[in-house]
């Protein structure tokens, strides 16, 4: 079954365990996935996109561990600056993805692959977001978050509902094939577009969070604490 159409990997997770489980629910779906599509493209990145899960696994490890330091300003910092150059490759092969289906057509374990890499990426940066609430860098995580929130939308801007799903309909041989393949695609495609979008939204509402914990004398640490 398509993780698309019903795995959720909505951000906003702050617990560690909560996170990681997140994590390795979307590693292993990357695994079957790219799995599926080498058979059909010999595309062989599995090993590199399993190096930045690593990176990302021990990452979230050191976040989890930030309240023990007396001075986790530092170590939040290169935490942070990690996970935030793991997104940024994760994007480069998610765009990768995109690009390398023009010349071949689209399938559905594609759309599937493009959904879990851009949940992968959300994380990346939603934890991120949780090293600067407890670094206490509320400003800098609202004004990052807002960052996140406009790169969501800009991926997601790259190709409409009606792009992808032509794409999927672009190898039928007749009219009345292509009309079936649109249709099948067209419902995955709207997820895609608007996971990206709610992407955007909840690292949005990030960005408000933190402006709500300092107009009420909150602090990143007690905040991250509570929850």
């Amino acid at each position: 079954s398509l993780a698309i159409s019903g795995l959720d990997l909505g951000v906003s997770a702050v617990g560690f365990a909560i996170v990681l489980k997140k994590l390795n629910v979307i590693e292993g779906r990357l695994k079957v996935i790219g799995d599926q599509i080498d058979k059909v493209t010999a595309d062989r990145r599995k090993d590199e996109i399993g190096k930045i899960f690593v990176e990302i696994r021990r990452s979230l490890g050191e976040i989890d561990g930030l309240s023990h330091y007396k001075k986790p300003g530092f170590s939040a910092s290169l935490v942070r600056d990690r996970l935030l150059a793991r997104a940024s490759d994760l994007e480069f092969y998610y765009i990768q993805r995109l690009e390398g289906t023009e010349g071949r057509g689209l399938s559905l374990e594609d759309l599937d692959y493009l959904w879990t890499l851009a949940g992968a990426m959300a994380l990346c940066h939603d934890a991120a977001a949780n090293a600067l609430f407890e670094l206490d860098e509320l400003d800098a995580a609202r004004k990052i978050c807002l960052q996140h929130a406009h790169g969501f939308l800009n991926i997601s801007g790259r190709e409409t509902v009606d792009g992808l799903a032509r794409l999927f309909a672009a190898e039928a041989k007749t009219v009345d094939e292509f009309s079936e393949r649109y249709s099948e695609a067209n419902p995955y495609a709207e997820k895609l577009v608007s996971g990206l979008r709610d992407f955007a939204l909840a690292m949005v509402s990030r960005a408000e969070l933190a402006d709500t914990l300092i107009a009420r004398s909150i602090s990143g640490p007690q905040y991250m604490a509570m929850v």
